[in-house]
């Protein structure tokens, strides 16, 4: 009896190792530098950067049932995806056979079990892949399709929810578009979610930042570009070393993060509509965050409504109103309306400095204005004008009609000085 008891246990314990070493073997790391032409990777191989920086493989994320191709970090414990290609189609569980393949015609594509594509790469390259052609993975995090000295398409054209050293916030000057980061649905579910973060149509008149949209909707935004960094996101000057350079290529403008900055750093948008940015910790074994945003009600585009001023440190009321100006209604965040118009020119106008503030969205650029007074002379003699800033980093930008989304800081140091027009009696 005793006997059977410890036979009937051993085969318990056979069957436990049994199913674990065939899952484990399933999503194991055999390793690959390289996909060449009409090759694949499996579902129980990997494909490893140079440095061993970053892999590629599949990946069921915790919580799910469902399979997909990702990236990550190699060397760092646990799992980091910073990109996945089959977002939206996933792999079935039950699915073994499963493939990313580099097809002859150079498509590089992730098929199910029955060859039907779950995700491909969309090449613009109009050139034909040479027999050198190969999908590798870059120590930067970047997945390319190259050869013969030719790159048909790179992941960081399509990217995730996650921003790395090496990309670029990029945007058009003639159609507009831009590259959109996505967050996941849930920590779960990669499939693209509500919140998306991109740079702003980029023209010469137009101040440079990023925007974090729900859906459609403004949720929150930067700030102008104002030397390195976001004159919005005042945490972000303690870390200068990854301040911001833009450089522009033909149509194409774009933002990119000074080469000084760490390859463990990163800009995520999560599942809740927050972008961090964080730095990895060999301390700590984990990712430190930087900064992260939207915090509290004042983060939020507009919060208090037009000409109004959004004060995280008044415990009464967040909201109040650029001087000059009175609530429009009982409510702080109805906006506020002016209480003495200003008339035109130096008789009829004047101005009023708030020292420490994100400036106000929707202005415009003067490159040709290159001081402060011919940037406060040019808005005074604009009866359409009712602020400008100037500084070195952002030069000479004013806005006409309404003023949107101020925040106040506490710190003097933390963002820029705006000079609003106002009648004489208000100043």
């Amino acid at each position: 009896m005793v006997r059977n008891i410890a036979i009937e246990s051993l085969l318990v314990c056979l069957l436990h190792y049994f199913i674990f070493f065939s899952v484990h073997l399933r999503y194991s790391s055999a390793q690959k530098t390289s996909i060449p032409l009409g090759q694949s990777l499996k579902l129980n191989e990997t494909l490893v950067s140079p440095g061993n920086v970053f892999a590629l493989g599949f990946f069921t994320p915790n919580g799910s049932s469902f399979v997909y191709l990702g990236i990550w970090y190699a060397a760092l414990p646990g799992r980091t995806v910073v990109w996945v290609a089959n977002r939206a189609n996933p792999i079935q569980a039950n699915d073994s056979g499963a493939l990313l393949t580099l097809s002859l015609d150079g498509t590089l594509a992730v098929v199910d079990g029955n060859t039907s594509r779950l995700w491909y790469a969309n090449s613009s390259s109009s050139t034909s892949p040479g027999n050198d052609t190969t999908a590798a993975l870059s120590d930067d995090g970047r997945l390319a399709v190259s050869g013969n000295q030719v790159t048909y398409w790179d992941s960081f054209g399509d990217p995730s929810d996650t921003f790395l050293p090496a990309m670029g916030f990029i945007t058009n000057t003639t159609s507009g578009k831009s590259v959109q980061w996505t967050s996941w649905a849930s920590v779960s579910d990669p499939s693209p979610g509500r919140f998306s973060l991109g740079l702003t149509r980029y023209s010469p008149t137009n101040p440079i930042q990023l925007y974090l949209l729900n859906g459609s909707a403004l949720l929150w935004r930067t700030g102008p570009l104002s030397g390195r960094i976001f004159s919005g996101l005042p945490n972000m000057s303690i870390f200068s070393i990854y301040g911001f350079n833009p450089s522009q290529n033909g149509d194409e403008f774009t933002l990119g993060l000074n080469s000084g900055s760490s390859r463990l750093n990163r800009f995520v948008v999560d599942p809740a509509g927050v972008v961090k940015q964080s730095n990895w910790s060999e301390t700590a074994g984990a990712w430190v965050d930087l900064w992260k945003q939207p915090g509290g009600p004042c983060d939020r585009y507009n919060w208090c409504g037009s000409f109004g001023l959004c004060d995280p440190l008044n415990a009464t009321d967040v909201c109040g109103c650029l001087p000059g100006f009175e609530a429009r209604s009982g409510t702080g965040r109805d906006g506020c309306v002016r209480r003495t118009q200003f008339g035109c020119g130096t008789n009829g106008s004047g101005f009023r400095s708030l020292p420490s503030v994100k400036p106000p969205d929707q202005g415009t650029v003067f490159a040709n204005l290159s001081s402060q007074a011919a940037c406060q002379a040019a808005c005074l003699g604009n009866c359409s004008c009712t602020a400008y800033i100037y500084t070195s980093g952002t030069g000479c930008i004013m806005w006409f009609g309404d003023l949107l989304d101020i925040l106040q800081f506490s710190g003097e140091t933390d963002g820029l000085e705006l000079f609003l027009k106002l009648a004489p009696s208000e100043i």
